[in-house]
Order: C-alpha cells, then structure tokens, then sequence
C-alpha cells in the first residue's frame, strides 16, 4: 500500500456478491483512522430475496449438471461447495459439508424422477438402491438425451 499525501481523495473500490462499488476516501494519518473489526460489520443487504437452501443447492445442481455434457459426471461437493458464504448463512450452515445429506437426497428424488443417474465406482446405480444403502462417494450426471 503506497502512502498518500494527507488531505488526497482516494478511490477505494470493494467487492460483493452484488457487484463493484466505489467510494472516495479521504486520505487521513493513521491516527484518525478509526480500527474496525471484521465481526462488527453488518451483512451487506442485497436487492434479492433470500432464497431457501433447497433453491439454492437446486440452482447450483441444475447448472452444474447442464455444463458437463453426457456422460461426464459431477460429484455432490461441487454443489455444496459452490454455496456462497451468504447462501451458507441464510441456510443457518456453518460449512458447506453440512448441505451434504440434503443434497445426496436431493440427487435420489431426481434420480427417482428420471432426471440423472448415480453412479458408483464408475458404474451406474440399480434404480432399485435406496440412499441409505449406499456408503461411499457418488457422482452424478445428466441422462443421456435429457
């Protein structure tokens, strides 16, 4: 960081998930710099309704899978990890592990309605196994021509 004359209108630019702002600073010594802690700040409030997590994990699932094409597969923590901080706390989650049983069973109702297929070891799950026999990673993928 350069040091600035005292008195220089300074441009200090921050983003968010809402996009750039801009803010002109005046340049002060450090000693009329108030410190402030991370934990004290406020959310920042967005323009768009919160939506729940089932929404969102949905929205994160129904991209990732629309850009792998057939027979590429995605793995369930992709979805979860691809929560933003602010999704993760709306949602009341402290970690994007914690989305995890939600979304296994998300992926077994589209399973269930024809939508993708679950695969294990590379080989695609019978129709008939229920989420709570399978242990282990899964990865998931569109069904061909869908």
């Amino acid at each position: 960081m350069t040091n600035l004359p005292h008195g220089t209108l300074t441009d200090v630019i921050t983003i968010h998930s809402s996009g750039l702002s801009t803010y002109s600073l005046l340049s002060l010594p450090c000693a009329f710099v108030p410190k402030v802690h991370v934990a004290d700040l406020e959310p920042m409030a967005s323009d768009e309704p919160a939506r729940s997590l089932e929404e969102s994990l949905r929205s994160h699932l129904d991209r990732l899978l629309t850009h792998r094409e057939y027979p590429k597969t995605i793995c369930p923590s992709e979805v979860a990890r691809s929560l933003t901080a602010t999704e993760l706390r709306q949602a009341g989650v402290s970690s994007w592990r914690d989305t995890m049983p939600l979304i296994r069973s998300m992926v077994w109702t589209m399973r269930d309605q024809g939508e993708v297929e679950v695969l294990q070891r590379g080989q695609p799950l019978a129709r008939d196994t229920a989420l709570e026999d399978v242990r282990g990673p899964i990865r998931v993928r569109k069904i061909m021509g869908v």
